[in-house]
């Protein structure tokens, strides 16, 4: 993720680039996302794939180097991968709960990196949490969301660990 964060592109493209090459997102849920066009997506994310093309290696997470200055692109394109799994475009599932679990497992992985453990992550993994919590009650028997008034909130999530939670995030 480090790597698609280029300093000759900017952040936008840096995260359409995570999306898209890394989470697999196509280019319309990816567009999704950024609230945009199909056509201003892909055009997007053709011209970072040029520059990264241009790049001989892949970003060094171990030096500090500028670390601090991809971190915020790595914790946008998480938020947006948790997002997706949330309440996202997808026509067949309301909730994509896998997305959401491996938005908080790579938030966890960061939180344990020196260089990343600062308080945006923390305040992300804290959100992934809060949202995760409801995930089992937020789709009805037959898959679809459930409106806030009518889910159980004694059946929510609310009492287990972060590192549970990452594990054991119900469909």
């Amino acid at each position: 993720m480090f790597s698609c964060c280029h300093s000759r592109l900017p952040e936008e493209a840096q995260v359409a680039l995570i999306l898209h090459i890394l989470c697999g997102f196509n280019v319309d849920e990816v567009a999704g996302a950024f609230v945009s066009s199909h056509d201003a997506i892909e055009k997007r994310i053709s011209r970072a794939k040029k520059v990264l093309a241009r790049t001989k290696k892949l970003f060094d997470v171990s030096s500090q180097g500028d670390f601090p200055v991809r971190l915020p692109a790595v914790q946008r394109a998480l938020y947006l991968l948790f997002n997706e799994g949330y309440h996202g475009a997808s026509p067949e599932f309301a909730v994509r709960a896998e997305l959401c679990r491996e938005a908080m497992r790579l938030t966890t992985l960061l939180l344990e990196h020196p260089f990343a453990a600062t308080p945006p992550t923390q305040a992300l993994a804290a959100l992934m949490c809060f949202d995760a919590a409801r995930l089992p009650e937020r789709v009805d028997a037959s898959g679809q969301l459930s409106s806030l008034f009518d889910q159980d909130r004694s059946r929510g999530d609310l009492h287990r660990s972060k590192r549970d939670k990452s594990t054991s995030i119900s469909q």
